[in-house]
């Protein structure tokens, strides 16, 4: 209860803050908007068809790639783990690859794939797919071996070992490997909607758009739907995990 009121104090501080510099620091409103006028435009996002749209849109690119991306990295992870000869061989290419910044496929893409969605995906699972490969290769390596002795000395089958020491054990790693690949999917996919081109819709268009015709009560309240969205999803998953994965930390 503390904490929520803290917090409800935190944002009302925080707003009237920001109305005083709005009205008494000499700040050009058309660069910094007053909290009423933010909020105006936020609401415009749920209120009507374009701005439903735009966060739909969004939502549906950064579901789409962070289950590829996902996917694919924790198969690709579990081969690695499994297979040291293909680990020894392809991991310091991964590692490479994870190296390079995310904008720097951006050009890259853009040539092999035009604008467009299919850019935007790519890069996506690019990024979150050797998130999820290394954090799952790594989780396997390090399973302890002491408690697979110890299953394999109760009689436990190659399936009964999996679902009872290594997969209880691996499921905190690709856990937190998950929170973050949620969050870099959002990311990923509010740059790709800003930086490919294209007629798409979402968020980061939205931004783009209003940035270059000086909409800023647009362009705040979009960064705030997209805080909003990824605070929504990781306070879901953090849920999720608390209900579905209770052992972490014990």
């Amino acid at each position: 209860m503390r904490q929520r009121l803290g917090f409800i104090i935190s944002v009302i501080v925080f707003l009237a803050l920001w109305e005083m510099l709005v009205l008494f620091g000499g700040i050009s409103r058309l660069l910094i908007p007053t909290p009423v006028a933010v909020a105006g435009a936020v609401l415009q996002f749920f209120i009507t068809p374009q701005g439903l749209a735009a966060v739909s849109f969004t939502f549906l690119r950064f579901i789409a790639g962070l289950v590829s991306g996902v996917t694919l990295g924790v198969i690709f992870g579990s081969l690695l783990g499994l297979i040291p000869t293909m680990r020894r061989v392809l991991f310091p290419w991964v590692d490479f690859f994870r190296s390079i910044p995310a904008s720097a496929f951006i050009p890259l893409l853009l040539l092999l794939f035009g604008i467009g969605d299919a850019a935007r995906l790519i890069l996506i699972i690019i990024i979150v797919g050797l998130l999820m490969a290394v954090s799952t290769m790594m989780s396997l390596v390090n399973c302890s071996p002491t408690r697979r002795l110890v299953g394999k000395s109760l009689g436990l089958s190659r399936t009964q070992l999996f679902f009872s020491v290594v997969l209880p054990e691996v499921l905190p790693n690709l856990s937190t490997a998950l929170r973050l690949a949620i969050s870099f999917s959002l990311i990923l996919t509010v740059l790709g909607e800003m930086s490919i081109g294209g007629s798409a819709l979402g968020i980061g268009r939205i931004m783009q758009d209003a940035q270059l015709v000086y909409e800023t009560p647009t362009l705040y309240a979009a960064i705030f739907v997209a805080g909003l969205l990824g605070y929504a999803l990781n306070m879901g998953y953090a849920c999720l995990e608390k209900n579905y994965i209770h052992w972490i930390g014990k």
